[in-house]
C-alpha cells in the first residue's frame, strides 16, 4: 500500500509540475469600426496565441446602417454585389464565410487565418497581414496602428 501510495504521488506531482503538456494560451481580443459614406463597419478580432507565438486570427464583420435611399429597391442588388466580393473560401490556412440578413439589411463576413498553416501565395491574394511567428505584444502593436481598431 506504501508504494503505491508513493507512485500516486508522483504521477500527481508529475501532472502538476508539467502541466498535462499543456502549452501557455493567451487570447488578445479586439474591436474594430470603421465609419463608411454609406454603411458602418463593426468588427471583432480574436487572435489565438500558444507560447507567445500567433497561430489563430478570427475576424467578424458586420456591415450595417446603409443610408441609401430606397434600400428595399437597392438591397437586391447590393446583396449580390457584396456576396460576390466575399464568396465563402476554404484553402489551407485560410477560411471565409459570408452570409446577408435581408430583415435587418446586414452582411456578416467571417475570416479564420491559421497562421502556422497559411501559404504566401494565400496572404498576398486575399490580403491578408503577414503575422506568421509574431508575439502576442507585436500583434497587438501593428493591431493598435490600424485607423479605428481597439484592444482589451
Amino acid at each position: 500500500m506504501k508504494k503505491f501510495s508513493l507512485f500516486l504521488l508522483a504521477i500527481v506531482l508529475t501532472i502538476v509540475i508539467s502541466g498535462c503538456g499543456k502549452t501557455n494560451e493567451k487570447i488578445l481580443e479586439c474591436n474594430i469600426f470603421s465609419e463608411g459614406n454609406n454603411m458602418n463597419a463593426y468588427g471583432k478580432i480574436k487572435y489565438v496565441f500558444k507560447n507567445d507565438i500567433l497561430e489563430i486570427g478570427n475576424v467578424e464583420v458586420i456591415f450595417k446602417d446603409i443610408t441609401l435611399d430606397n434600400l428595399d429597391y437597392w438591397w437586391d442588388s447590393i446583396k449580390k454585389q457584396f456576396s460576390e466580393q466575399n464568396k465563402p473560401v476554404t484553402i489551407d490556412g485560410y477560411k471565409r464565410s459570408f452570409k446577408s440578413d435581408d430583415k435587418n439589411y446586414s452582411f456578416t463576413v467571417n475570416v479564420e487565418v491559421d497562421y502556422t498553416k497559411i501559404s504566401d501565395t494565400t496572404l498576398n491574394e486575399y490580403n491578408i497581414e503577414d503575422y506568421r511567428g509574431k508575439s502576442y505584444d507585436e500583434v497587438k502593436k501593428l493591431s493598435l496602428e490600424l485607423e479605428g481598431v481597439t484592444c482589451k
